[in-house]
């Protein structure tokens, strides 16, 4: 109780005292600690028995190239799998804190968001938490950098820790092709498209005939991988906020912008990056594994939010402290996401306050 309790004042105040730099370690210290020091969690046991078998080539294609290295290597000098986690944790928040810093000072503020929504998903799913903030990374460097090489370095690196990430690469191709005014009709089309080759079995057939992989091919066959309409519903309408909120961030700076004010020079990618997310919507009927799509867009619009906020209240003294009315609908969505996330699952591993109870620092619960 006492570790969920400070974990979430940790939580408000930093969405509250945005720059603070003390606060700021506070958080990515409780971060590693949730992390690092769990002892269980939805998927903890299938990541336990993979580290235990690593060293048998059997093991070596469970997991992403990068991933499965990087536990090998922590495996062949000893490391238990606890051990293994508080390395990969450190690492976590160190490379989230780089991540923001590229793109804002307030860097509490997004943190706070960050930890009330999606973090405790990620101290299970910590493959796609990572490769997520690479992807994160690899966007700054065509939105703001304008750094090619950089983002190819980032979304490989990705997506050798997690397959999946490879589909964010759509938006580098769309920003190229001026992904503007046709976006909507492009993503209704493509969701057409999608319904139809899966619902017909058409999409099965065509990776069937080029790979057997069990876990993959389970997804695209329709009388086995579909979700509950709760769930499907639930992704839909996060995805539905997400582009509501960047929308709002883009019509605000727009107004401010007839003022020749540039206030957020992000705001415009970040927009049409959640309006790309719409094509992933055929996904949430094929497996709820997709919601990892949404989870790691979260950190850009949270960045966004922030960079507004350095706009709309520029003090740097801790005891002057706001909330933009972008901020208190993400902080409102947020809620519900949490919320609502865990509902299909009540009473299930998947449970957020698993993370809490099984603690090596805070003792151990449920075990």
């Amino acid at each position: 109780m006492i570790l969920q309790i400070s974990y979430y004042v940790l939580s408000a105040l930093g969405i509250l005292i945005k720059r603070s730099k003390v606060l700021t370690l506070l958080m990515l210290v409780m971060m590693w600690v949730v992390f690092g020091f769990n002892t269980h969690n939805g998927d903890f046991g299938n990541y336990y028995w993979i580290y235990q078998n690593i060293r048998n080539p059997l093991y070596w294609t469970e997991f992403e190239p990068l991933f499965s290295a990087l536990m090998y290597v922590c495996n062949i000098i000893g490391l238990d799998f606890i051990q293994f986690r508080m390395l990969f944790g450190g690492l976590f928040v160190f490379v989230l804190y780089i991540a923001i810093s590229k793109y804002t000072n307030n860097k509490a503020e997004v943190l706070g968001f960050y930890m009330l929504f999606p973090f405790l998903y990620f101290v299970s799913v910590i493959r796609s938490g990572f490769a997520g903030i690479l992807v994160v990374l690899a966007f700054y460097e065509i939105i703001a950098a304008d750094n090619k090489v950089k983002f190819w370095m980032y979304f490989l690196a990705a997506f050798l820790i997690q397959y999946s990430s490879i589909f964010f690469v759509l938006y580098f191709f769309l920003r190229k092709l001026n992904f503007k005014k046709s976006s909507l009709f492009g993503i209704l089309f493509v969701l057409f498209v999608a319904f139809v080759t899966y619902y017909s079995g058409l999409m099965y057939y065509l990776l069937s005939s080029v790979t057997s992989n069990y876990r993959l091919l389970k997804w695209f066959t329709p009388e086995v991988s579909s979700q509950e309409p709760r769930w499907i519903l639930y992704l839909v309408v996060i995805d539905l906020m997400m582009v509501f909120i960047a929308y709002q961030c883009k019509r605000e700076n727009r107004m401010v912008s007839r003022n020749l004010i540039v206030r957020n020079p992000y705001v415009e990618d970040v927009f049409y990056i959640n309006i790309a997310m719409l094509v992933f919507i055929p996904t949430f009927f094929v497996t709820n594994a997709s919601a990892r799509f949404l989870w790691i867009i979260l950190l850009l619009n949270f960045i966004c939010i922030a960079k507004d906020d350095e706009f709309n209240f520029p003090s740097n003294n801790p005891k002057d402290f706001g909330l933009g009315v972008n901020a208190i609908i993400m902080f409102v969505f947020l809620l519900f996401f949490s919320y609502y996330a865990n509902l299909p699952y009540k009473g299930t591993e998947n449970d957020c306050n698993l993370v809490f109870q099984n603690n090596l620092i805070y003792g151990e619960y449920n075990r």
